[in-house]
């Protein structure tokens, strides 16, 4: 095999920096490629350091589908590999991450390709791959490079990119174990048009490639396309980007729930007057009225029933009404006018998993403290319940210890219920006491 030497630092400017112009390899049209060949291949991360694991998308040159099986060599230069992907489409980014972390000095990783479905004797070369078992496996070609990573980087980029999707449009909230304040910007590559979008899905301009924030960033897909999504980071101050992390997204059909509703009016109390917003859905639990941008009620009021409201509005005015599920979480909104009718979609949003761990302390003398811990930015408090009770008195903050009664025991099976900053349940996750 022919030795391709890198260093990962130095890739993203030959790639990505000069002016974000990738491009795929073209071939004299009317030509076909009979087998397939690695033609792109990049670390999902910029700079790598000791201890890091090494993911990498490829894409290969061939008209069909193709499969991928990456090796990894280890310290006493044996290859180990795993099983062969599953069957992709050739000139779409697939993601391969070998199963061991970087060690120090060079660490040598090979890519195997073939035609998806082709029995060995078919292909280029095939070989034995595990004397334990007599497995077999080939190729149809091969490449493979070199990686030196570092001891330490500015900002490590080994943790996932942080987002949340709803049809075409996500919410970027940073790259996972980046230190709070940490800026980024993001964009999206369509490899197969070699089309560069920015946030809003259009053109990518330089100036795009400068709109460093570090609050939450919303990223519109193109729909219809199969992207690659690129979120630069650097630190506060920092000149010029000092990592980078990607990840393959997709707009997704989003189906929504028409919800409709009426507004009436009673101007029979004193002061202000009373206002009753109903609906029949079953996934609207409280409203809130605003009028001229002000809230004219006091607080979320039951749908179906009738909530005080200052200053008295008339009929015929125009007003926002916000609707909120059983878990105080915002559903929809829409404008309306006092005594009309109105309507919304609540959309369905993708469900989130959550992966929680409960330690137990038991040298209070009555009950016991626990300590619920996830690392989920979204997530802010956790309340815990046993045999269907709370035994929590209050929501605890997240990663914190909270006392609990009756005193539960290490193996016994709980419910944690977890909660954004606005109160809103996030997620509910069984889980066993350690």
């Amino acid at each position: 095999m022919k030795a391709i030497k890198r260093k990962i630092s130095l890739i993203l400017a030959g790639l990505m920096v000069a002016g974000a112009t990738a491009t795929m390899p073209v071939k004299a049209e009317g030509t076909a490629v009979e087998k397939p060949s690695i033609n792109w291949n990049f670390s999902d991360h910029e700079r790598v350091q000791v201890g890091d694991k090494e993911g990498v998308f490829v894409t290969s040159d061939y008209e069909g589908d193709v499969q991928y099986l990456i090796w990894m060599r280890d310290e006493e230069g044996n290859w180990k590999a795993g099983e062969y992907s599953e069957a992709v489409p050739a000139k779409i980014p697939y993601f391969l991450q070998t199963g061991g972390e970087l060690k120090e000095g060079e660490n040598v990783i090979s890519i195997w390709v073939k035609r998806a479905g082709a029995a060995n004797e078919d292909l280029t070369k095939y070989k034995e791959v595990d004397a334990e078992t007599g497995r077999m496996e080939g190729y149809d070609s091969y490449h493979f490079y070199k990686i030196t990573p570092n001891e330490t980087v500015d900002l490590n980029a080994d943790g996932d990119i942080e987002f949340t999707q709803n049809g075409s449009e996500l919410t970027v909230k940073g790259i996972k174990g980046m230190p709070e304040g940490t800026e980024y910007v993001a964009f999206a590559w369509d490899p197969v048009g070699n089309e560069w979008f920015n946030k809003d899905g259009e053109a990518l301009t330089d100036a795009d490639k400068e709109a460093w924030t570090a609050e939450e960033l919303t990223v519109k897909l193109v729909e219809g396309k199969k992207l690659l999504l690129d979120v630069w980071a650097k630190a506060p101050g920092a000149e010029k980007r000092q990592n980078y992390k990607l990840t393959i997204v997709e707009a997704k059909e989003v189906a929504g729930t028409e919800v409709s509703f009426t507004t009436e009016l009673d101007t029979t109390p004193m002061f202000g007057a009373n206002m009753t917003v109903a609906t029949e859905s079953a996934e609207v639990a409280t409203y809130r009225i605003f009028k001229d941008g002000a809230e004219i009620t006091s607080e979320a009021a039951k749908v179906n029933e009738a909530t005080l409201v200052f200053p008295k509005p008339a009929a015929g005015d125009d007003i926002v009404v916000k609707f909120f599920d059983a878990n105080n979480a915002l559903v929809g909104e829409a404008a309306t006018t006092v005594g009309g009718e109105g309507s919304f979609s609540i959309e369905e949003k993708e469900v989130k998993e959550y992966a929680v761990e409960a330690v137990l302390d038991t040298t209070p003398m009555f009950g016991a403290n626990i300590t619920v811990s996830n690392e989920d930015s979204d997530v802010a408090t956790y309340r815990v319940f046993k045999d269907g009770e709370e035994i929590t008195s209050e929501a605890a903050k997240i990663n914190e210890a909270t006392l609990v009664f009756p005193k539960p025991a290490v193996g016994d099976t709980i419910k944690v219920q977890l909660f954004d900053a606005n109160d809103a349940l996030l997620s509910e996750v069984e889980t066993t006491i350690k």
